[in-house]
This record gives structure tokens, sequence and C-alpha cells, in this order.
């Protein structure tokens, strides 16, 4: 599939190496567009999980939610 990468990564452990084979999924949800804001025109699935609330409601995309996005990423990783 276009949109699956294959990772290979190496994590230090108490024993000497261990070798991680992993599946590293990736996607955009056909959201990527240029420029500072963006204004959804009509209905369009979009991920809720990682959608700012202002964005809920006035379909409208900026920095700061991009910001958000990426924080709510970065704490489901860690």
């Amino acid at each position: 599939h276009v949109n699956i990468v294959r990772m290979y990564g190496v994590a230090v452990d108490y024993e000497p190496l261990m070798i991680i084979i992993e599946l590293a999924k990736i996607s955009d949800f056909g959201l990527s567009r240029e420029g500072c804001i963006y204004r959804m025109k009509g209905s369009k699935k979009v991920p809720i999980k990682w959608t700012a609330p202002e964005t809920l409601s006035t379909f409208t995309y900026t920095l700061k939610t991009d910001v958000f996005a990426f924080s709510i990423l970065v704490w489901e990783v860690f």
C-alpha cells in the first residue's frame, strides 16, 4: 500500500542490543493545503480525535489548530 512505510529501529534495553522491526502507517486524510488559513467547504470526514474544538465549529484550519493536532499525537505516543 502506498501509505505504509517500513521502519527499522534500534532500541536499547538492559540487554546489549535489541532490533525492532515495526510498521508505521502514514496518512494525511486529504487535508494538506498551502497557506496560513484554510476554510473547509462542504461536509468532509475529519479525524475528530485530533481536530481542535474551534475547527469543529468554524471549519477553519490554522497554524494553531495544527499545533493542537500535533500535541494530541505526541501525547498519545508518549
